[in-house]
């Protein structure tokens, strides 16, 4: 188990530049740099650039790039690095500032490195960083030598499809054409009115990709084709570009601004071509605007009639309206009129069109939580976090979902409809003389050659019957894949409960698409659906019923020392701030098990022979059990009491554990419950507890 160790003496400020650097971390992947710099400045003092606290320095010069403050960031980083020369991460970034301005030359001399490390780059900077440097090395070239001028590399950057570089590019054409200020010839003019009209159909696209900023971008567009108007009296494409502006824009809102742009620009262009450029803001204006009457009934809470019209306004093909928008709010009807499958269509839909905007990702996680898949949709609104400017709206949906789980996911809640009471009935008339259950737990097949065990056992003598597995299965989500489908190659029915190692999100590792451990926990359950395994209760024989239960370990498991302790073990998991931080995160997994302790599965069996209840956790129940008690603090980390209280609830004849790899099969105390661990990792194998119509015990 991996530990990190938090020190005690001078902890508070080492503490306080932790928060204050995750905090920024997390703005700056919101696109919010402007706050995680004002962070910055406000929560750390000056001196600590000093102090060499190097981590929030880069921080701030990534907002400062972002910001366009390029000139302060490279005061700042020149500053820093000629008395750390060997800061490589520094020279990276000032890489990049330089890339920004158009410097290329200056950008390839800070990644300069070479084999005696007497260069930027010396020798020990990490592997990591050493790639950064040569991918925006390549990048450098790459730019420099797409064109000869910053129009021609405006060019290219277009035709990749990307427009926001493209821009940048046009704009310093644009500025070095007009460094002169002397009034430009005919030829000049016409360069400008081209370079306007690029820069004109780059924030048209801009705008249409982001719908947070979708105005602002049009409104640049439209000044832009004005501008171009003014240049090129006449030229149809410079017409075009308007009429694509104000019809993004708004014909109305647009067609104001045209006008007030006219008034402000000395237009040399005949009437008529001014007038042609308008004319379908005019005629556009005169009809009906369905989205409008959409809006009203909507508000009216007339969703049917709302639905309609947006529907009309998608099939216009000359409606001005950005599709997305349309999209989403059709989305919205459709969720209010309980249609969640075409709500969550028109979602995904909004979401591809535009995907930087939080109200496409809030009607996909809507419509996932109206199916019922609510951990799904946790997962949307985290990844959209580190998409979308408006992350708080996000966050509180996502914090607000989490309570819910339990109550109304497909996967977790037993409530009728769901896929885990489907999962629950399906082998519920199997003979139970005909079955076995067999127990295991810390598999971790990505380790010591598991793997080959796991793919040794027979295929032919298990058709009948059930395995357990208790946790720990392994590190990464592709290893549990694996894992699960294995066993399923081999037994009937297959549970699973996961343990510390599977929820680890290592961002060296595939899992690093997840969000968070609670994302990751979303994704096992559907990757059981998947393989045909299962993470929820279930009757898996005429009166044997398997019951999985979610656990986490609690530090208070330690009587002789019942507080938080020193270490930080598992710290690969990472759990949302709304669970309370990670010394709370076992009261959440309590919850999770609500609906399948409720249920009393011995007293509706009417069967032949006696109902048994066979339960499964990773982490130990009691404190009787044994573990590794020389191990400093892992009594705080190994178990969790409570969760007792809800095996004796279920009366369950027989509980599976894992964790402490102490194989062990006994009762504790007066109880009849017996407590069962048999891990791989301990020199467990399967272990059968039931046995063609009784409880059993011994290794296979």
């Amino acid at each position: 188990t991996t530990t990190t160790t938090t020190t005690r003496t001078g902890a508070g400020m080492t503490y306080a530049r932790g928060e204050v650097g995750s905090r920024a971390a997390d703005l700056i992947l919101a696109g919010r740099h402007q706050e995680a710099l004002e962070v910055l400045e406000k929560e750390v003092h000056p001196s600590l650039e000093k102090q060499g606290d190097l981590r929030l320095v880069s921080l701030k010069m990534s907002c400062l790039t972002a910001l366009d403050r390029h000139a302060e960031a490279v005061t700042s980083l020149r500053e820093l690095l000629s008395g750390r020369r060997g800061w490589a991460a520094g020279w990276v970034a000032l890489a990049r500032v330089h890339l920004d301005l158009c410097e290329y030359e200056q950008a390839l001399r800070c990644l300069e490195d070479d084999a005696r490390g007497t260069k930027n780059l010396r020798r020990g900077c990490p592997r990591a960083l050493r790639d950064q440097a040569n991918d925006l090395r390549q990048c450098v070239v790459q730019v420099r030598d797409s064109g000869k001028t910053e129009h021609e590399r405006g060019n290219a950057a277009y035709g990749a499809g990307e427009f926001r570089r493209a821009a940048r590019h046009y704009e310093r054409a644009v500025n070095s054409a007009e460094a002169s200020g002397r009034a430009p010839s005919e030829s000049e003019r016409e360069t400008l009115g081209v370079l306007h009209s690029n820069l004109s159909a780059c924030y048209v696209q801009l705008g249409h990709q982001d719908v947070a900023s979708g105005e602002a971008m049009f409104r640049k567009a439209l000044r832009h084709a004005q501008r171009c108007i003014h240049l090129r009296p006449g030229w149809q494409k410079a017409l075009k570009r308007r009429e694509d502006a104000v019809r993004a824009l708004g014909c109305a809102a647009g067609d104001d601004l045209a006008h007030s742009l006219d008034d402000s620009l000395e237009l040399g262009g005949r009437g008529e071509s001014q007038g042609a450029a308008r004319a379908p803001s005019s005629n556009t204006r005169s009809r009906e605007d369905p989205k409008a009457e959409g809006d009203r009934l909507f508000k009216r809470s007339d969703y049917a009639g709302a639905e309609a019209r947006y529907t009309e306004a998608l099939e216009d093909e000359g409606s001005h309206h950005h599709r997305a928008k349309l999209f989403s709010n059709r989305s919205a009807c459709r969720a209010k009129l309980g249609r969640w499958l075409p709500a969550l269509q028109d979602g995904q839909t909004a979401l591809k069109l535009s995907p930087k905007w939080y109200k496409a990702w809030m009607r996909v996680a809507c419509a996932m939580e109206g199916l019922g898949n609510v951990l799904d949709a946790y997962c949307v609104y985290c990844k959209g976090l580190g998409q979308c400017e408006e992350a708080l709206e996000l966050w509180r949906a996502a914090a607000s979902l989490l309570p819910r789980v339990p109550i109304t996911d497909t996967h977790v809640s037993l409530r009728p409809g769901t896929r885990a009471m489907e999962r629950f009935k399906m082998d519920s008339t199997f003979p139970r003389n005909r079955t076995r259950v067999f127990a295991i737990s810390d598999v971790h097949i990505d380790q010591h050659g598991n793997v080959g065990w796991v793919k040794g056992l027979s295929e032919e003598n298990f058709k009948n019957d059930v395995v357990m597995i208790a946790g720990d299965v392994g590190d990464t989500m592709n290893a549990l894949k694996i894992c699960l489908k294995e066993f399923k190659k081999r037994f009937r029915r297959v549970f699973f409960c996961p343990g510390n190692h599977d929820l680890w999100v290592r961002r060296d590792t595939s899992d690093r698409m997840y969000p968070d451990s609670i994302a990751k926990l979303a994704a096992m359950h559907n990757v059981c659906q998947e393989v045909g395994a299962d993470m929820g209760p279930a009757e898996v024989a005429q009166g044997v019923f398997v019951v999985p239960m979610f656990s986490w370990y609690n530090h208070q498991f330690d009587e002789g020392d019942p507080h938080p302790g020193g270490l930080r073990y598992d710290s690969f998991c990472e759990w949302p701030q709304a669970l309370g931080g990670h010394l709370e995160v076992w009261k959440y997994f309590i919850k999770l098990n609500a609906s399948r302790v409720a249920v009393d599965y011995k007293k509706g069996y009417r069967g032949e022979g006696d109902p048994c209840v066979l339960s499964m956790s990773h982490f130990l129940p009691r404190v009787e059990l044994p573990f590794s008690r020389g191990v400093t603090e892992l009594a705080k980390a190994v178990g969790c009491k409570e969760l007792d209280l809800q095996i004796q609830q279920i009366d369950s004849d027989v509980h599976v554990f894992g964790h402490s790899h102490v194989n062990i099969d006994t009762t504790c105390g007066n109880g009849e419950t017996r407590y069962v661990q048999s891990a791989l990792e301990g020199g467990g194998d399967l272990y059968k507890i039931f046995d063609r119509g009784h409880l059993a015990g011994g290794r296979l």
